[in-house]
């Protein structure tokens, strides 16, 4: 098995593929600082190889509707991007300068959200979110993904059939995971920051 010596992202998830005969279960490991995201065979339990191109991947989650794969990002984006929208320049440059974790975590943090496409196993497009992500999760017909940004207390909708950043919920202080209901019709996000819990109406956002 191959083996890293760096910090591994926690989630994990898979895509279970059913044929006439057989069924297989793919287990797909985001790798963090490795900039890869392992791809597993669950039967056979060894690596059959890797989708590189991420950046720190971290809350990953996967649509067996549409096969698409939704990675978040644990690192800042490089300072030559654009200053997202209600950003002054002077907090853009701060929250990008080394060792100022505590401005980057009062603006946010421009960050991306990789979509993937998981059967051809390569990255499909990136969107700027303002925030780091650590935790995704995709509506059930595959149109939706939402993902949380810690630093910047809010939660990303990503419209998965356009590619496109749709809009940005604000939530409580600290989000860190999301759940979407099973009817797709709720997503719950879990606050850290003062232990509470934020619902969200798919239909309206």
């Amino acid at each position: 098995m191959k083996r890293f010596k760096t910090k591994l992202a926690i989630t994990i998830v898979t895509l279970g593929l059913a044929g006439p005969s057989l069924a297989a279960t793919t287990v797909y490991v985001p790798v963090g600082s490795a900039n890869e995201i392992l791809i597993i065979d669950g039967e056979q339990d060894q690596v059959i190889g890797s989708i590189t191109g991420v950046t720190n991947a971290h809350g990953l989650a996967a649509s067996t509707r549409s096969g698409l794969l939704v990675a978040g990002s644990m690192s800042m984006a490089p300072q030559n991007q654009a200053i997202p929208e209600g950003m002054s320049e002077d907090e853009h440059n701060a929250h990008h300068a080394d060792g100022n974790l505590q401005k980057a975590q009062a603006v946010g943090s421009l960050s991306s959200i990789t979509v993937i496409d998981a059967n051809a196993k390569r990255v499909i497009k990136r969107i700027d979110v303002n925030g780091i992500s650590h935790h995704s999760a995709i509506t059930p017909a595959g149109r939706y993904a939402l993902a949380t940004h810690t630093t910047a207390g809010n939660v990303s909708i990503i419209d998965l059939q356009d590619k496109i950043l749709l809009r940005t919920l604000e939530t409580g202080p600290v989000p860190n995971y999301v759940l979407v209901t099973s009817n797709g019709e709720y997503a719950y996000v879990s606050n850290s920051g003062n232990n509470t819990v934020s619902e969200i109406a798919i239909d309206q956002w």
